[in-house]
């Protein structure tokens, strides 16, 4: 099985791809690990509860109409859901390059501009799970 180095993943954000000012995505799907140890016990028990699921991007910052802040600041500030769609590559989905998504994604927190002079201005975005179907994902 091959190594997959990150040249070219897909971003989509509410149908606008942005993947040409994206430098880093992280997916993460978590489940509470919850004690359910009773008296007795010998050793702790637990069982897993309630799942959270996350993406975290980096953009590269701009304002150009249909680029990154056109895109997230309205979702921001209207807080209504919108599907957040990630591949490895820019190539077809299949099973070797599947497609991990979150359906119903919220941006809860937004930080339009950030950076010190004479650096890149980077924004770091978590788009957080709004709904019960946590990250899905696709091969075909």
């Amino acid at each position: 099985m091959g190594k997959l180095v990150l040249k070219d993943c897909a971003i989509e954000v509410d149908g606008v791809d942005l993947s040409a000012r994206a430098s880093k995505v992280t997916i993460t799907s978590s489940k509470n690990l919850v004690e359910s140890t009773a008296f007795g016990a010998a050793y702790r028990e637990s069982e897993i509860g309630i799942g959270d699921a996350s993406m975290a991007v980096t953009f590269q910052q701009d304002y150009d109409a249909g680029s990154v802040n056109a895109t997230l600041w309205p979702l921001h500030v209207a807080g209504s859901k919108f599907r957040v769609r990630v591949t490895p590559t820019g190539a077809a989905v299949s099973a070797t390059n599947p497609a991990y998504f979150l359906a119903e994604a919220l941006l809860p927190e937004y930080t339009p501009l950030n950076g010190s002079v004479g650096d890149l201005s980077t924004i770091d975005v978590t788009f957080q799970n709004g709904g019960q179907r946590g990250v899905e994902v696709a091969t075909a």
